[in-house]
């Protein structure tokens, strides 16, 4: 059974889309949760704010990270290209069920950077600061439930 929350969010985030031109992302008040351990997450789906990502961040605190919200599933890859913090990168699929990980991704200097892809579809990715992963035991199988803030 798909987690609702996962359904809320796809409406919210298409009724977001039409209803604002300007905004680039949600509140960084919204949650992400694993078991019992949440993490502050900020939501972006707008291909210009995809593409920057976590670029040019000389810092990330210990229990926040970036949801990326694509149209479709697919074996979305990333890079690090100027990107300064070391990452974990967590794909979840439609169903918010992590199936991949790629642990302690370090920062790219070079004009050239490898990518890193999942080993599956997936519909959204979570960056957050490399060790993450680790500290809360997250696993590929683990369901993530979406907690949004209801104060917009």
């Amino acid at each position: 059974m798909e987690n609702r929350s996962w359904h809320v969010l796809i409406l919210f985030l298409s009724a977001f889309m039409v209803s604002s031109c300007g905004l680039h992302h949600v509140s960084s008040k919204d949650k992400m949760c694993f078991n019992r351990h949440c993490i502050d997450v900020e939501i972006v789906w707008r291909k210009k704010d995809m593409l920057r990502g976590l670029q040019f961040r000389d810092s990330l605190a210990e229990n926040s990270g970036m949801l990326f919200v694509f149209r479709r599933s697919a074996r979305h890859s990333f890079w690090m290209k100027d990107t300064y913090i070391p990452l974990d990168i967590i794909w979840l699929d439609k169903a918010g069920r992590v199936v991949s990980i790629a642990r302690n991704v370090p920062p790219c200097k070079k004009q050239t950077c490898p990518s890193y892809e999942p080993s599956a579809d997936a519909l959204y990715v979570l960056e957050v600061k490399a060790g993450t992963v680790s500290r809360l035991g997250i696993r590929v199988q683990d369901e993530a439930v979406l907690k949004l803030n209801n104060s917009r």
